[in-house]
């Protein structure tokens, strides 16, 4: 059995704004991270991060950032888009690493963490220890953190890889009922199955950083 505190099953997960999700151990995952991927490539590394839509998101990715300029590596923000995008983006734009800021069908008051390697795989097990054992020692006063820019066109790469991926597909003439949760999946699923030639209702569609899985998603299917 694994003796790792930070990391689970799926990343780092918990209550936004409290440990392990306060800015200073978010920071300090930041640089441990960072630390760890340079001590393993001989560079500062490159990271690319996505989130979804709760209100936390953007406190959660940009404290993480601040931690791995703070240990001279670079991020690109890639704004709201989904897990499997963010690990896709990872190895088409040969980044680094990956870091999605989601709990997945969590209340929104919770966030977490779940890092990528290049193949768009889950970050080993030998990388989170490193981590794990990094993190204490550099848990402070991060300062002042600046919001991480983002850019949209991370998540068209993404949508342009999903059309490629459906080859010849045509859904034309199918009427599809989509619950995004309000989630990250809310810009992107229904544009890609319109595009695929389906009539599409899309439900959950109106997030407001509070209302990501309220009634909705996989643990409520009554409405879809």
């Amino acid at each position: 059995m694994s003796n790792k505190r930070l990391f689970g099953t799926d990343g780092i997960r918990g209550r936004a704004g409290e440990p392990p999700l306060d800015d200073a151990t978010v920071f300090a995952v930041g640089r441990a991270l960072a630390r760890t991927l340079a001590e393993r490539l001989g560079h500062a590394p490159r990271l690319v991060v996505g989130r979804d839509t709760r209100e936390s998101g953007i406190q959660v990715e940009s404290a993480l950032a601040a931690g791995v300029r703070a240990e001279g590596g670079e991020v690109d923000g890639s704004g709201v888009i989904t897990t499997p995008g963010v690990a896709c983006v990872t190895r088409l734009e040969g980044y680094d690493a990956g870091v999605v800021i989601s709990a997945s069908h969590n209340p929104y008051r919770d966030n977490g963490i779940k890092v990528f390697a290049p193949s768009g795989q889950k970050l080993d097990d030998a990388a989170e220890t490193s981590v794990e054992r990094l993190v204490p020692e550099l848990v402070g006063d991060p300062g002042p953190i600046a919001p991480l820019d983002e850019n949209d066109s991370h998540a068209e790469r993404y949508l342009a890889f999903l059309r490629e991926a459906a080859g010849d597909l045509d859904l034309s003439g199918m009427k599809l009922v989509v619950d995004c949760a309000n989630g990250a999946s809310c810009a992107l699923a229904p544009r890609l199955f319109l595009d695929l030639g389906a009539t599409v209702h899309a439900i959950g569609v109106s997030p407001d950083g509070r209302n990501i899985n309220e009634d909705s998603g996989s643990l409520h299917l009554e409405s879809l």
